[in-house]
């Protein structure tokens, strides 16, 4: 897209490789956390990406689903720990 010039009217111009973004902290500890649920979610996608299924459109409605079920279960295996271990700690007393 060229550059506008000062006497062009409605004339919208960005330069996008000059456009960046960091992405901070909180995304890259979602996506180091969330590593099992991305690789099960790329395999699922593919798989229906070869039944005629558009990937995005999948992509876009399973990763949720698959980061909340990844996360609720390794609260649940930390709960099922920390409970294993307090009642560890409370039958020694």
């Amino acid at each position: 897209m060229g550059k506008c010039k000062d006497s062009d009217e409605n004339c919208v111009s960005w330069d996008l490789k000059s456009m960046s973004g960091d992405p901070g902290f909180l995304d890259g500890f979602l996506l180091l956390t969330a590593v099992p649920a991305f690789i099960f979610g790329r395999l699922v996608v593919g798989l229906l990406g070869t039944l005629g299924i558009n990937q995005v459109v999948s992509f876009m409605a399973l990763m949720p689903a698959l980061i909340f079920v990844w996360y609720y279960f390794m609260g649940w295996l930390l709960d099922r720990r920390a409970h294993r271990h307090s009642a560890r700690s409370m039958s020694t007393d």
